[in-house]
């Protein structure tokens, strides 16, 4: 089986596609797609409502004693 070789400029057009098809895919699960974890909504619809960690809301991180276990 021999070695491919590909020119700079194969690389960098390769890479403009790549970069394409990502940037799609991320859009389209981040603000699309929706999500069965946030009751079928997609997480930008999750980040916009009031009182999301994404809308400025502050958790408050419990440890183990708290619970008793």
């Amino acid at each position: 089986m021999g070695r491919r070789t590909f020119t700079a400029e194969q690389i960098v057009t390769m890479l403009r596609e790549a970069r394409v098809l990502i940037e799609s895919w991320r859009r389209e699960y981040n603000h699309i797609r929706p999500h069965s974890s946030l009751g079928c909504r997609p997480p930008e619809h999750e980040a916009l409502q009031p009182g999301s960690i994404a809308a400025g809301s502050t958790v408050r991180w419990y440890n183990s004693r708290e619970f008793g276990t």
